[in-house]
């Protein structure tokens, strides 16, 4: 779930230059996801507002873009490779929230308590291994949007095959460039 606070109906309409009863009314055909409060106010979870924007092609307010953070989880028994990769993603991925793990029992418990969008998932793990934490990604209806990319050295086109077959979104071949990395990265968010 996403720490940002949900907007308000009039904050929505108020950022997107409409009257507040064109939001009121996007609410309830179903077409913006929002809640009530016990007090019978409407609120706006800002994930499923971008989802909306991006669905129906209107701009982000860039008042709102700097309240994006992307929750990412990074995945390698190796600490270099995270390393790397936590250095990669904090270029180009401004305000993202990092967090690793070092095997798969860990990956599992962290995708639970922070439910990342993206994951970074190295598929040969000590333990629970890549093949095994993407089936229980995909088995978590909470975790249904998160993106997972999975990267590898070994047994390339076999692995490859089987970690999309599993469920990953995107495959990526160890050793990679970081332009690379983040030409895979940009493409399973704007998918989101």
């Amino acid at each position: 779930m996403s720490t940002q606070k949900p907007l308000s109906t009039y904050v929505v309409a108020k950022q997107l230059g409409v009257d507040l009863t064109t939001v009121v009314g996007w609410c309830r055909q179903g077409k913006l996801p929002s809640y009530k409060t016990p007090g019978g106010h409407r609120r706006i979870p800002l994930e499923d507002l971008v989802t909306f924007l991006k669905k129906y092609r209107m701009p982000i307010p860039v008042e709102l873009r700097h309240l994006l953070k992307v929750r990412c989880l990074i995945v390698d028994d190796e600490v270099s490779i995270r390393t790397l990769i936590k250095k990669a993603l904090k270029k180009f991925l401004k305000g993202v929230h990092i967090e690793e793990a070092g095997n798969g029992f860990e990956a599992g418990q962290k995708v639970s308590d922070h439910r990342p969008q993206l994951v970074i998932l190295d598929l040969n793990l000590p333990g629970l291994n890549g093949f095994q934490v993407c089936e229980a990604i995909r088995k978590d209806h909470r975790l249904k949007k998160t993106k997972i990319l999975a990267i590898t050295g070994m047994n390339i086109e076999e692995n490859k095959k089987r970690i999309l077959s599993a469920g990953a979104d995107s495959f990526l071949q160890k050793p990679f460039r970081l332009e690379a990395l983040k030409e895979s990265l940009m493409n399973l968010l704007e998918k989101n």
